[in-house]
This record gives structure tokens, C-alpha cells and sequence, in this order.
């Protein structure tokens, strides 16, 4: 069984997980429609990797009353090899039914325990801090091959990494641990794990028009500090 499950879970590697909700799954019908558009796949994925982190995941937990007539054939690609071992773990069988049980777990706590809201100040001087951060890693790379798409790729990952740590700081839903977590945190780590992510790769593609694809980057910077979606 156990030689079974670690099979399971490599195969099961990147792969589309079929999921199906039934007429009387209405509570997650409805959920799953109030989400953004084709946001369910990642909804369902940072569920279950803070699940597998024994917490309860920040998500939307609105509700769309449309009326249901019929299941609904939906599903979710997995990435995450704890997520893998997690799902391998649970018997043939009773994997849709955990996975409903643990959707309505986080969505029920998102409802009854709301997160606290950031603290607005605060963040645009975490932002404003990681924008030098940001500036201070392009500096350092001058020459690179391929900069631009790195500069690219590493502004993509650090903003997301930035936003995914305040949202985590406010988790616990008080406020005054929130901001003191908010004051706290390390955006020079945020920053230059993004860049480590995307530098260390050693692609090489002609960079020719780096010096005015660097202006349009840093164009991209000059909005960072208009940035307030959570999302």
C-alpha cells in the first residue's frame, strides 16, 4: 500500500486531477462560481498547500446563488509534491470526498473569521522599500545575458512573493500583530529571492536592445508603488 501511494503520487506528477460536484454540493457550486475566472485550479492548489501545513489558506469564500440543475465536472492541476503525497495518502476511493471536506473546512473559516484588513500606510512603505530593493538588484546585474527577461520574470515573482507575505501576515486576523508582522518583514530577502530564482539560470538569448528594454522595465517599476490589489 504504502509502495502504492509513492507511485501514485509520482505519476500523478503536474497532472489534471478530475473533480466532480454533485447537485448537493451547492455550497461549493455556488463558491465556485463567486471565484475570478478561471482561478478555481489556483484556489484549490493554495488550499491544499496550507492544508498539508496543518493552516487555514486566505481565499475568496463568496457565494453565487445561481441555481443548480446538474453536477458539475470541474478539476484542478496539482504541482505541489506535498500536495502529491498528501492526495496519495488518502484511500481510492475517498479522495473526492476529503477534498470536499476540506474545501468547506477553509472556505466555513474564511466566512466566520474574515482576515484583517492591511494596514494601507504601512504597506506603501513596504512597497516604496521594495521598489529600491528591486532597483538596487537591476544595478547589480548589468551585463547579464538575457537581463531583460530575467528583470522581467524577477519583478513578476518578487511582487508576488511581496503580496503573498502581507497577506500571510495579517492570517491571524488581529490587526495590531499584522502590522507589527508587516513592519517587520524582510523585503530584501523577498527581493533577492526573486532575483536568485531567475539569475541563477543559465539561458542565454541575445539581449540587443537591452538598454531600451531596460527603460521599459523600469517603466514597470514606476507603477509598483500605485500596486494595491491583494490579489
Amino acid at each position: 500500500m504504502q509502495i502504492w501511494k509513492k507511485k501514485w503520487g509520482e505519476k500523478m506528477k503536474n497532472k489534471f486531477i478530475r473533480f466532480e460536484l454533485q447537485k448537493e454540493d451547492a455550497d461549493l457550486i455556488g463558491w465556485k462560481n463567486s471565484l475570478p475566472t478561471e482561478s478555481f485550479s489556483e484556489t484549490v492548489n493554495k488550499i491544499l498547500v496550507i492544508e498539508t501545513q496543518g493552516r487555514i489558506a486566505r481565499i475568496p469564500c463568496g457565494f453565487s446563488s445561481t441555481e443548480v440543475t446538474e453536477d458539475v465536472k470541474t478539476g484542478f492541476y496539482v504541482h505541489d509534491q506535498n500536495v502529491l503525497a498528501f492526495l496519495g495518502s488518502i484511500k481510492k476511493g475517498e479522495r473526492t470526498n476529503e477534498l470536499k471536506k476540506i474545501l468547506r473546512k477553509h472556505i466555513e473559516v474564511n466566512r466566520r473569521n474574515p482576515p484583517a484588513l492591511v494596514n494601507l500606510e504601512l504597506f506603501h512603505r513596504v512597497l516604496t522599500s521594495f521598489r529600491t530593493k528591486i532597483e538596487a538588484k537591476e544595478a547589480e546585474h548589468q551585463g547579464q545575458p538575457d537581463k531583460y527577461r530575467k528583470l522581467c520574470a524577477s519583478y513578476d515573482l518578487g511582487t508576488k512573493m511581496l503580496f503573498e507575505a502581507v497577506i500571510a501576515c495579517y492570517e491571524s486576523g488581529d490587526e495590531k500583530l499584522g502590522d507589527r508582522e508587516l513592519r517587520n518583514l524582510d523585503v530584501d530577502k523577498i527581493a533577492s529571492d526573486a532575483f536568485a530564482e531567475n539569475f541563477g539560470q543559465q539561458n542565454f538569448i541575445s539581449d540587443e536592445d537591452d538598454e531600451y528594454m531596460t527603460d521599459e522595465y523600469r517603466e514597470m517599476l514606476e507603477n509598483l508603488s500605485g500596486k494595491r490589489s491583494m490579489s
